[in-house]
Protein backbone atom coordinates (compact mmCIF):
# COMPACT_ATOMS: atom_id res chain seq x y z
CA UNK A 1 0.00 0.00 0.00
CA UNK A 2 1.43 3.44 -1.38
CA UNK A 3 1.50 6.58 0.94
CA UNK A 4 -1.64 8.04 -0.09
CA UNK A 5 -3.53 4.67 0.38
CA UNK A 6 -2.17 4.29 4.03
CA UNK A 7 -3.23 8.08 4.39
CA UNK A 8 -6.48 7.63 3.11
CA UNK A 9 -7.95 4.21 4.74
CA UNK A 10 -5.63 4.38 8.02
CA UNK A 11 -7.03 7.36 10.57
CA UNK A 12 -3.81 6.17 12.26
CA UNK A 13 -2.37 7.76 9.07
CA UNK A 14 -4.90 9.63 8.36
CA UNK A 15 -4.33 11.73 11.62
CA UNK A 16 -1.10 11.56 11.94
CA UNK A 17 -0.94 13.48 8.54
CA UNK A 18 -3.39 16.45 9.84
CA UNK A 19 -1.36 16.79 13.15
CA UNK A 20 2.37 15.89 12.88
CA UNK A 21 3.58 15.82 9.57
CA UNK A 22 6.61 17.17 10.13
CA UNK A 23 7.72 14.38 13.23
CA UNK A 24 10.73 13.26 13.23
CA UNK A 25 11.75 11.12 16.72
CA UNK A 26 8.85 8.48 16.75
CA UNK A 27 7.84 6.01 19.45
CA UNK A 28 5.33 3.44 18.30
CA UNK A 29 4.07 1.21 21.20
CA UNK A 30 2.85 -1.83 19.74
CA UNK A 31 4.71 -2.88 16.95
CA UNK A 32 3.61 -5.48 14.56
CA UNK A 33 5.08 -6.54 11.33
CA UNK A 34 5.13 -3.77 8.51
CA UNK A 35 4.91 -1.07 11.35
CA UNK A 36 7.86 0.27 10.55
CA UNK A 37 8.03 0.60 6.93
CA UNK A 38 4.62 2.41 6.92
CA UNK A 39 5.23 4.36 9.25
CA UNK A 40 8.32 5.16 7.19
CA UNK A 41 6.02 5.68 3.50
CA UNK A 42 3.89 8.22 5.76
CA UNK A 43 7.01 10.23 7.59
CA UNK A 44 9.85 9.17 5.38
CA UNK A 45 12.45 11.86 7.51
CA UNK A 46 11.55 9.98 10.77
CA UNK A 47 13.47 8.44 12.97
CA UNK A 48 11.49 5.14 14.52
CA UNK A 49 11.92 4.05 17.60
CA UNK A 50 9.47 0.39 18.44
CA UNK A 51 8.18 -0.61 22.05
CA UNK A 52 6.65 -4.05 22.65
CA UNK A 53 6.69 -6.89 24.72
CA UNK A 54 8.26 -9.24 22.16
CA UNK A 55 9.36 -9.00 18.62
CA UNK A 56 7.24 -9.88 16.17
CA UNK A 57 8.56 -8.57 13.13
CA UNK A 58 11.44 -10.02 10.52
CA UNK A 59 15.02 -8.68 9.87
CA UNK A 60 13.69 -6.71 7.05
CA UNK A 61 11.22 -4.64 9.41
CA UNK A 62 14.05 -4.51 11.91
CA UNK A 63 16.44 -2.76 9.65
CA UNK A 64 13.82 -0.23 8.92
CA UNK A 65 14.01 0.87 12.90
CA UNK A 66 16.72 3.10 14.59
CA UNK A 67 15.93 1.49 17.85
CA UNK A 68 13.48 -1.19 19.38
CA UNK A 69 13.01 -2.05 22.90
CA UNK A 70 11.59 -5.02 24.51
CA UNK A 71 8.80 -3.62 27.19
CA UNK A 72 5.94 -5.33 28.87
CA UNK A 73 4.02 -2.13 29.77
CA UNK A 74 1.90 -3.95 32.58
CA UNK A 75 5.30 -3.96 34.19
CA UNK A 76 6.82 -0.68 32.94
CA UNK A 77 3.86 1.72 31.49
CA UNK A 78 6.99 3.69 29.69
CA UNK A 79 8.01 5.09 32.98
CA UNK A 80 11.57 4.03 31.83
CA UNK A 81 11.18 5.64 28.36
CA UNK A 82 13.01 8.84 28.06
CA UNK A 83 11.30 12.03 28.54
CA UNK A 84 11.09 15.05 26.50
CA UNK A 85 12.30 13.49 23.79
CA UNK A 86 9.61 12.62 21.01
CA UNK A 87 7.90 14.61 18.15
CA UNK A 88 5.27 11.54 17.87
CA UNK A 89 3.78 9.03 19.87
CA UNK A 90 1.69 6.77 18.51
CA UNK A 91 -0.20 4.01 20.75
CA UNK A 92 -2.85 2.52 17.98
CA UNK A 93 -5.10 -0.78 19.48
CA UNK A 94 -2.57 -1.41 22.63
CA UNK A 95 -4.19 -0.27 25.59
CA UNK A 96 -6.81 -2.97 25.24
CA UNK A 97 -4.51 -5.40 25.94
CA UNK A 98 -3.58 -3.92 29.63
CA UNK A 99 -4.98 -2.95 32.55
CA UNK A 100 -2.67 0.08 33.55
CA UNK A 101 -3.51 1.94 30.12
CA UNK A 102 -4.02 5.25 31.65
CA UNK A 103 -0.67 5.47 33.31
CA UNK A 104 1.02 4.16 29.83
CA UNK A 105 -0.94 7.73 28.46
CA UNK A 106 0.53 9.91 31.18
CA UNK A 107 3.69 8.30 31.05
CA UNK A 108 3.61 9.55 26.93
CA UNK A 109 2.41 12.41 27.22
CA UNK A 110 6.01 13.48 29.71
CA UNK A 111 7.96 11.50 26.59
CA UNK A 112 6.65 14.19 24.02
CA UNK A 113 9.05 17.29 22.94
CA UNK A 114 6.84 20.47 23.70
CA UNK A 115 4.48 20.85 21.21
CA UNK A 116 4.78 17.26 20.16
CA UNK A 117 1.68 14.83 19.48
CA UNK A 118 0.38 11.53 20.74
CA UNK A 119 -1.96 9.26 18.92
CA UNK A 120 -4.13 6.30 19.91
CA UNK A 121 -7.04 3.99 19.22
CA UNK A 122 -8.96 1.86 21.24
CA UNK A 123 -12.35 -0.12 21.07
CA UNK A 124 -15.54 1.20 23.33
CA UNK A 125 -17.91 0.16 24.06
CA UNK A 126 -20.03 0.12 20.81
CA UNK A 127 -17.54 -3.06 20.43
CA UNK A 128 -20.16 -4.82 22.47
CA UNK A 129 -23.35 -3.56 21.08
CA UNK A 130 -23.68 -6.46 19.09
CA UNK A 131 -23.29 -10.52 19.59
CA UNK A 132 -19.93 -11.90 18.12
CA UNK A 133 -20.84 -13.23 14.72
CA UNK A 134 -19.28 -13.81 11.05
CA UNK A 135 -20.95 -10.64 10.61
CA UNK A 136 -20.26 -8.53 13.26
CA UNK A 137 -17.21 -7.78 15.28
CA UNK A 138 -16.88 -8.10 18.97
CA UNK A 139 -14.79 -6.83 21.63
CA UNK A 140 -14.10 -10.21 23.35
CA UNK A 141 -13.36 -12.18 19.43
CA UNK A 142 -9.93 -11.04 20.73
CA UNK A 143 -8.98 -13.32 23.99
CA UNK A 144 -6.27 -11.08 24.52
CA UNK A 145 -8.65 -7.86 25.01
CA UNK A 146 -8.22 -7.01 29.08
CA UNK A 147 -10.32 -3.73 29.25
CA UNK A 148 -12.25 -0.31 27.60
CA UNK A 149 -11.24 2.82 28.38
CA UNK A 150 -14.20 5.67 27.81
CA UNK A 151 -13.39 8.89 26.19
CA UNK A 152 -13.36 10.73 29.57
CA UNK A 153 -11.10 8.40 31.12
CA UNK A 154 -8.28 8.69 28.08
CA UNK A 155 -8.96 12.68 28.14
CA UNK A 156 -8.70 12.85 32.13
CA UNK A 157 -5.10 11.12 31.59
CA UNK A 158 -4.29 13.35 29.20
CA UNK A 159 -5.01 16.34 31.41
CA UNK A 160 -3.59 15.01 34.71
CA UNK A 161 -0.32 14.65 33.10
CA UNK A 162 -0.52 18.62 31.34
CA UNK A 163 -1.49 17.65 28.20
CA UNK A 164 -4.05 18.95 26.04
CA UNK A 165 -6.70 17.23 23.92
CA UNK A 166 -7.21 18.25 20.40
CA UNK A 167 -9.41 15.87 18.81
CA UNK A 168 -11.11 13.17 20.32
CA UNK A 169 -14.03 10.76 19.02
CA UNK A 170 -14.67 7.66 16.31
CA UNK A 171 -12.02 6.84 14.38
CA UNK A 172 -12.35 6.65 10.67
CA UNK A 173 -11.39 8.24 7.18
CA UNK A 174 -13.57 9.15 4.44
CA UNK A 175 -12.89 6.50 2.56
CA UNK A 176 -12.34 3.45 4.83
CA UNK A 177 -15.91 1.96 4.52
CA UNK A 178 -16.37 2.57 1.39
CA UNK A 179 -13.08 1.06 0.04
CA UNK A 180 -14.13 -2.00 2.98
CA UNK A 181 -17.43 -3.15 0.48
CA UNK A 182 -15.23 -5.22 -2.26
CA UNK A 183 -13.16 -6.13 0.46
CA UNK A 184 -16.48 -7.13 2.40
CA UNK A 185 -17.84 -8.90 -0.70
CA UNK A 186 -14.70 -11.17 -1.29
CA UNK A 187 -15.11 -12.28 2.23
CA UNK A 188 -18.07 -13.00 1.98
CA UNK A 189 -17.85 -15.07 -1.06
CA UNK A 190 -15.15 -17.01 0.73
CA UNK A 191 -17.18 -17.55 4.06
CA UNK A 192 -14.94 -15.94 6.20
CA UNK A 193 -15.89 -13.25 8.99
CA UNK A 194 -15.80 -9.32 7.95
CA UNK A 195 -17.30 -8.07 10.92
CA UNK A 196 -14.24 -6.45 11.67
CA UNK A 197 -14.50 -4.75 8.21
CA UNK A 198 -17.01 -2.07 9.06
CA UNK A 199 -15.67 -1.75 12.93
CA UNK A 200 -14.43 2.00 12.33
CA UNK A 201 -17.86 2.87 10.26
CA UNK A 202 -19.67 1.36 13.59
CA UNK A 203 -17.87 3.94 15.38
CA UNK A 204 -17.00 1.21 17.19
CA UNK A 205 -12.86 2.54 17.78
CA UNK A 206 -12.31 5.60 19.45
CA UNK A 207 -9.41 8.04 18.61
CA UNK A 208 -7.45 10.48 20.39
CA UNK A 209 -5.17 13.39 19.59
CA UNK A 210 -3.34 15.17 22.24
CA UNK A 211 0.00 18.11 22.52
CA UNK A 212 1.97 18.62 25.22
CA UNK A 213 1.83 22.48 25.10
CA UNK A 214 4.86 24.33 24.16
CA UNK A 215 6.65 24.94 21.31
CA UNK A 216 8.31 22.26 18.95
Amino acid sequence: MNRFMLVQLKSKFFNIQRFAPGAVDVLDVGVANRSAFEMKQVLPQCRYHGVDREAVFDAQERGLMQRFTLMDLEQDPLASAERGAYDLIVINHVLEHVNNGLQVVQHAVACLRPGGTLYLEVPNALSLARASSRFSYHFHDDPTHKRLYSREELCNAVFDAGGKVLECGAAGTPLKTLASLPRALLALLRGQPLGHLFVHGRGAITYLVARRPGQA
